[in-house]
């Protein structure tokens, strides 16, 4: 299977999808930054690249904050985007216990393979909504 229908055919639990970093950079130009297509091309295998995952499924909970802001990009957003900063290979932290509540969430991936424009890879960060989403 390549890796195009690799990702045409994944599925994630409780509706969770990648977010298309291409749409919120459209949407949201000031806040949400993609690197430039000269840039991306270049990314190959042992490089990192950060991906935000999300589903609409779950709301903000009664104890959240009225606003929220992505911890990435300073934006508002419709609920909390929990967010690694650095991959964990890189930067090591602590294990951190954060509920999980069905937000979206920023990690990183070392790539380990390249198809063109479709990149494969590895989470490189604990992630704190791994019990719902289930992604290792």
């Amino acid at each position: 299977m390549s890796l195009e229908q690799d990702f045409q055919s994944q599925l994630f639990a409780d509706r969770y999808e990648l977010v298309n970093g291409v749409q919120m950079h459209a949407e949201n130009p000031d806040n949400f930054q993609i690197p430039h297509p000269v840039l991306k091309k270049h990314v190959g295998v042992g490089h990192f690249v950060q991906l935000r995952i999300d589903t609409p499924r779950f709301s903000v909970h009664d104890d959240a904050v009225e606003k929220c802001y992505c911890p990435t990009c300073n934006g508002e957003a419709t609920k909390p985007i929990l967010s690694h900063d650095h991959p964990a290979s890189l930067v090591p932290l602590p294990k951190q216990d954060v509920p999980s509540r069905g937000w979206g969430e920023d990690f990183w991936v070392r790539v380990t393979e390249r198809d063109g424009e479709w990149l494969s890879g590895v989470v490189d960060n604990s992630l704190y909504e791994v019990r719902l989403h289930e992604i290792p």
